[in-house]
């Protein structure tokens, strides 16, 4: 791989709070972020939700495109329903 190619990191925000996942994103000069999930909300960590999270990263100049649509994924089926 050449100095010139991207680099291409995959996340997710765990237990982390919104500053600390900012954080490190900065730390890794992550400027983009291509959000892939398909129902882009979670209760339990509601800073992660699309619009709120949109702003954050504006805040922070990383741009973000959502993808949701195209590349997440829906779960369908009894197989996966976790009862």
């Amino acid at each position: 791989m050449s100095d010139s190619s991207p680099v291409i990191y995959t996340i997710g925000h765990s237990n982390h709070t919104r500053d600390r996942s900012l954080e490190l994103m900065r730390l890794h000069r992550i400027d983009l972020l291509i959000d892939v999930s398909a129902n882009p909300r979670s209760r339990f960590a509601p800073w992660s939700n699309r619009e709120r999270l949109q702003r954050s990263l504006a805040q922070c100049r990383v741009d973000c495109l959502w993808s949701g649509d195209t590349l997440g994924g829906v779960p369908s089926g009894p197989e996966s329903v976790v009862a």
